[in-house]
């Protein structure tokens, strides 16, 4: 897997949870823009995104519905499903190693990180 970055606007409030050994998850659902159609619609691609650790506890504490953030890590296979009226649906999953908010955020090259408020992801990438 490679590295990715991912921009949008947090579709809901992230959900936190354990698993059964202790392990903070954090779930949330971000919206991507990808383009208009023929007739000037905007075109929406959504991501599910899962932050572990500390990082999903942060996440969980500061990201609300509606912020626009970055997040790095990476994009997982697409998951295939069938919808209620019997078509095909894509899903895109994606596990983030980082979180900025892109109200607060500056360009950076440095470590990945939480920038919004001073905070700082605890994962470190090797």
């Amino acid at each position: 897997m490679r590295p990715c970055t991912i921009i949008g606007n947090v579709g809901g409030d992230p959900e936190l949870r354990y698993t059964p050994d202790g392990k903070a998850v954090c779930n949330f659902s971000l919206a991507l823009y990808a383009g208009e159609d023929q007739e000037g619609n905007t075109l929406t691609t959504w991501v599910r995104v899962s932050c572990w650790k500390d990082l999903a506890e942060i996440v969980n504490e500061k990201v609300k519905k509606g912020d626009k953030i970055q997040c790095e890590g990476f994009l997982l296979p697409v998951d295939i499903y069938q919808r209620d009226d019997k078509t095909t649906g894509y899903g895109l999953k994606f596990t983030a190693w980082s979180v900025k908010a892109m109200e607060y955020a500056t360009v950076d090259i440095g470590e990945p990180s939480i920038k919004s408020e001073g905070l700082k992801s605890p994962v470190k990438r090797k």
